[in-house]
């Protein structure tokens, strides 16, 4: 397929109205993945929201590192470096039977 602009419109209409790639792929004529491709190029890299770079990190911030170099920069919590949702991707809760077994067989 030849993307033209109005294609390129009509692309990004339809993302903005909420179709997947794969409705926009049966529409245009091509894959899912040539629509994920093309909608990249025409859009350009999604910044996440508050992202912030390394250098205007604080302590006060989450630490979760993100694309080019970008961390999240939301509130962290709890005296801990990460939100309170990259904390529960990070960290899994302790299972005490496996903290007790691994105490018990210390050298």
């Amino acid at each position: 397929m030849i993307w033209t602009d109005e294609a390129d419109q009509l692309l990004l209409d339809g993302l903005k109205a909420g179709r997947t790639y794969t409705e926009l792929g049966l529409q245009f004529g091509v894959t899912r993945n040539a629509i994920a491709g093309r909608a990249f190029r025409v859009r350009g890299p999604q910044t996440p929201r508050g992202a912030i770079p390394f250098m205007k990190l604080t302590t006060r911030n989450c630490h979760y590192p993100l694309e080019n170099h970008l961390f999240c920069g939301l509130a962290a919590q709890g005296g801990g470096s990460y939100c309170p949702e990259h904390a529960r991707r990070c960290f899994r809760p302790s299972n005490s039977k496996v903290l007790k077994l691994a105490t018990a067989y210390r050298y």
